[in-house]
């Protein structure tokens, strides 16, 4: 039954929405996405959805975390930054796309859930941060190849771009409701960047994205 599910998530709602990447696709047959969702929740699993978490979260829907990991292009040799770990399962499908990734929530038993389920699937390469993710980002020591939000905020925040390695990327969804875009911020060099918009959506805002205005334009 999960697995028909299964097939029926990446047929009918992922790859329609012109997530076409195998490599992506086969990653939602690899990490089990019900193992994440809460299990008061567990019959949502695959629906077109934003399955509803603690304190308020969410989990993105299935079709725009492929959607989102299509566009970022993440190789096997680059580093992530992941803020808003949630469920976990976004963090563990970037995990498995690249070397090593930094995941953040603000919410201490999302993160040790998180844990737990990371190891359950062999995952080793991650570190897990609780606290807020803007603020922790400005005082790491190292930049990203990668940086991707899982929830909006009303602006692009301060300093996120600047964290990037060269030929580096930042997803982020901006705006506010009924209007909002998902754009990538590409680092071209030192002091030059990339802008791309990629499609409109609306997903609901980050939670510390609201308390942390002092990173935001």
């Amino acid at each position: 039954m999960a697995e028909q599910s299964r097939f029926n998530m990446v047929e009918q709602q992922i790859r329609t929405w012109d997530v076409l990447d195998v490599t992506v696709l086969d990653l939602f047959n690899i990490i089990k996405r019900e193992n994440y969702v809460p299990s008061n929740y567990r019959g949502l699993a695959f629906a077109d959805i934003e399955v509803p978490l603690e304190h308020g979260e969410f989990m993105l829907s299935p079709k725009l975390e492929g959607r989102i990991l299509q566009e970022l292009k993440v190789k096997k040799t680059e580093t992530a930054y992941h803020i808003g770990t949630g469920s976990g399962f976004f963090a563990a499908l970037l995990a498995k796309l690249s070397k090593h990734v930094t995941t953040v929530d603000i919410h201490l038993n999302f993160i040790q859930r998180a844990k737990l389920l990371h190891r359950d699937n062999g995952l080793s390469n991650l570190h897990h941060h609780q606290g807020n993710g803007f603020s922790l980002l400005q005082v790491e020591p190292v930049s990203f190849d990668v940086i991707v939000l899982t929830g909006s905020t009303s602006t692009e925040p301060i300093g996120l771009r600047e964290k990037l390695n060269v030929g580096g990327r930042l997803f982020f969804i901006v705006g506010e409701e009924p209007m909002m875009q998902a754009k990538i911020i590409e680092r071209y060099s030192d002091n030059q960047y990339g802008e791309h918009l990629l499609f409109d959506c609306v997903v609901p805002k980050l939670s510390y994205a609201l308390q942390s205005q002092v990173f935001q334009f």
